[in-house]
């Protein structure tokens, strides 16, 4: 039974409480938030109940009663790695007398591929197709244990790989840093106050080997003085495509792709041609906004997104962006955009996904002036594998 009140939410569970971590997650139209609370388990014959309260914390009750209850700290997070590279599941931990890792929930034994480094981080060398799947990082101490998730997705790389050679040679070297690419990198621009731009994958060239933070678009006005302005968001590494907006009409753009890293350096594509944003004065934004229909998942890592448009507003709008995330306890996961060009479009397959995962989606609609407001939000799970 749920009961709630000022934001107090109490499960009362009529048999006995099996120990563990519970998890409670809230979900609105624009934002997802949770917290997980340890139990020992209960033996008596009385019913039980938890109570998850938006103020308490398990590092919180810790310090109350006296004892230190593992924690993780940090990670893991899902990512995606090439065949034959070495990656790391980052799993900072205190309090925790042991660290175990599951796979698919079978215990991972430490051997030449797999070892437990730092506080309880998992490194996996020569990645192979057999190592996809779900890894959980599980502390434990006298007081308890605590456990979080996350998903392992292993490609192949396609076409040539640039410094493969010297792959061997930089001990912190991670193919899946590497991307397949043409000589000429430079982006192709389409004419629009919000910029639909193509580019192809950038050349490693960092002087050092770090982990890629973010893949982004930077742009500059062909002014003097003007410097390299780059757009917020984090390019899916399967993005060919990408919306620019909140450009001034009636002046003169370069663009091109960049490589960031974490250590705050960054690898660049060649600049676009020199690119002329006529002035649109006489095009207005769009004011209707999608309708989003359904989300259905049809594998596990794709779900299919429909939606309607009045159709009195189609002369007036150039395409759709779908924008979709994660629902995640803890932290709001940053909004993915997919730009879909066209006015008839009523349909679109999101793929790359992560199985046995939900997601909410939304459609905006834009054009050269603008873009709509938000659809509804719809969310569906993908698939289990």
């Amino acid at each position: 039974d749920f009961l709630g009140q000022n934001s107090r939410w109490t499960i009362t569970l009529a048999s006995d409480l099996p120990g563990g971590i519970y998890q409670c997650i809230a979900v609105s139209d624009d934002a997802s938030a949770g917290d997980s609370v340890f139990i020992a388990a209960s033996r008596t014959t009385d019913s039980s109940s938890v109570l998850f309260d938006q103020a308490e914390h398990m590092a919180s009750e810790s310090a109350r009663s006296g004892t230190k209850l593992p924690q993780i700290l940090t990670g893991p997070r899902n990512f995606t790695a090439y065949a034959d590279s070495s990656s790391i599941f980052l799993c900072k931990t205190a309090n925790a007398d042991k660290i175990v890792w599951l796979k698919d929930n079978v215990t991972v034994s430490e051997h030449k591929r797999f070892s437990i480094i730092g506080s309880g981080s998992l490194k996996i060398e020569r990645i192979t197709n057999d190592d996809q799947g779900r890894y959980t990082c599980m502390a434990s101490n006298m007081f308890g244990s605590v456990s979080r998730s996350a998903w392992l997705k292993v490609e192949v790389p396609e076409g040539r790989l640039r410094n493969v050679g010297d792959f061997g040679q930089r001990s912190n070297a991670d193919r899946s840093d590497y991307e397949s690419w043409t000589d000429d990198t430079r982006p192709s621009v389409t004419q629009s106050a919000k910029m639909y731009l193509k580019h192809r994958h950038v050349p490693f060239d960092a002087p050092q080997v770090f982990q890629v933070s973010n893949t982004s678009i930077q742009y500059k006005k062909l002014k003097s003085g003007e410097d390299w302005q780059t757009v917020d968001i984090n390019l899916p590494h399967y993005s060919a495509s990408h919306v620019v907006d909140h450009l001034v009409p009636g002046n003169y753009y370069r663009f091109r792709v960049a490589v960031i890293y974490d250590n705050y350096l960054q690898s660049t594509s060649k600049a676009s041609v020199k690119f002329t944003l006529d002035k649109t004065t006489s095009v207005k934004p769009p004011s209707a906004a999608p309708i989003a229909l359904k989300a259905v998942s049809k594998w596990p890592d794709a779900i299919k997104i429909e939606w309607q448009y009045p159709s009195e507003e189609m002369t007036n709008i150039d395409g759709f962006v779908i924008r979709f995330r994660r629902i995640y306890s803890g932290a709001g996961v940053a909004y993915e955009n997919e730009t879909i060009p066209g006015a008839t479009t009523r349909e679109h397959m999101l793929d790359h996904l992560l199985p046995a995962t939900p997601y909410e989606i939304k459609v905006v609609a834009y054009n050269a002036a603008g873009q709509t407001r938000s659809s509804n939000t719809v969310v569906t799970n993908t698939l289990s594998k």
